[in-house]
């Protein structure tokens, strides 16, 4: 899982960056409260990059769709992304874990927050007039996982380490799933929680 995240120049601007994440392609997209700031979720296929044998410089077969997930949080004026691509051959229910993992970060107090609901009724609005927007310059088509990966060397996990500045420090994460989801680790400096129900409920490790 990647993670970035954006200084914007207001919250303003860092929320219609929601509308811009959502609008970048299709798949199945969602508004929802993380944290309580608004956040948009959006799971979706994504084709891998087409790579080269190394020997013979001559490109290799096709490369698959594989499914991916996109959740995107508007925190006062910063847009903080998480981006994940998925093994081929898994369905979309496998990316459940990473929007239930995601669910569970901590970040600075919303001074309003009774005004997230207000926003993403008017995102959810806007989304609805203005589906999709092509990009001026489309991004470059992910590049294929590195062996070093652990959701590809081993099949059973993906992780992520989240550290961002904005407000008071976020404590680092590290989450994990099992290759069929059904269990989701998340530790942090402050401690960890488990899940073994798709990421419905989390526990705290012992």
């Amino acid at each position: 899982m990647k993670v970035t995240s954006e200084k914007r120049r207001s919250k303003e601007e860092a929320q219609q960056r929601l509308l811009e994440v959502a609008q970048e392609a299709g798949g199945k997209r969602s508004f929802v409260e993380i944290c309580g700031w608004p956040a948009v979720e959006r799971q979706y296929q994504v084709k891998l990059a087409q790579t080269m044998d190394e020997k013979t410089k001559e490109k290799l077969p096709e490369a698959p769709m594989v499914q991916a997930a996109t959740i995107a949080i508007a925190e006062s004026d910063t847009l903080v992304r998480f981006e994940a691509t998925l093994q081929p051959g898994m369905t979309p229910e496998s990316t459940a874990p990473i929007f239930a993992a995601v669910r569970t970060v901590t970040c600075p107090a919303n001074p309003n927050p009774e005004g997230t609901k207000a926003t993403i009724e008017k995102l959810k609005q806007a989304l609805q007039l203005s589906p999709t927007v092509k990009p001026r310059n489309p991004p470059n088509p992910p590049a294929p996982p590195q062996a070093m990966d652990p959701l590809v060397e081993s099949g059973r996990s993906v992780q992520a380490s989240v550290q961002t500045s904005a407000g008071p420090p976020w404590s680092e994460i590290q989450i994990a799933t099992s290759a069929d989801g059904k269990t989701v680790v998340v530790g942090s400096n402050s401690g960890g929680s488990f899940s073994t129900n798709y990421g419905d409920s989390f526990s705290a490790s012992v």
